[in-house]
């Protein structure tokens, strides 16, 4: 008999982990929801509305562009259509945008983390003294607690 042929799953396991959320779950919910009410729109819009409503668009357009043209030859300027950009040049300019995102989220990843040890070290420092001085109950030792804790606390 014919072969069956299974369909691939491989396209799964190239899915990037960050589209594994649950805010990018909930951000496709939203999505899917907005494209259903759209679609509830075009589906109750007759052929000659959306036409119409094509023309409107057209006509403003058209208003639009020839004000911009009056208002360019009475300044006596050239207009040029705007250069097009290759699909090349745009996904150049999304990976580095992406790059220096995901650079700066691990920046501030590593900010975090550093304050986080450093305050984790300056409150052991303080437990440390605070210790020495409830062992010692002795005046200088609770003045070098609040010293301390006033030092550590500017550092910071």
């Amino acid at each position: 008999g014919p072969a069956v042929v299974l369909p691939s799953f491989d396209y799964l396991l190239r899915v990037p982990t960050l589209s594994c959320t649950t805010e990018h779950a909930a951000r496709l919910r939203r999505d899917e929801e907005k494209m259903k009410g759209e679609l509830a729109i075009l589906e109750s819009t007759t052929p000659v509305e959306m036409w119409g409503r094509d023309l409107d668009e057209l006509e403003v357009a058209l208003a639009d562009f020839n004000e911009r043209r009056v208002f360019a030859l009475d300044k006596n300027i050239k207009m040029h259509a705007p250069k097009r950009r290759h699909k090349k040049e745009i996904v150049a300019e999304k990976r580095a945008k992406n790059k220096a995102e995901r650079e700066q989220e691990e920046k501030d990843e590593k900010k975090a983390a550093i304050e986080k040890k450093t305050k984790k070290v300056v409150d052991r420092k303080i437990r440390k003294t605070a210790r020495r001085a409830v062992a010692l109950q002795s005046p200088a030792s609770k003045k070098e607690l609040s010293e301390r804790a006033t030092r550590n606390a500017k550092e910071l």
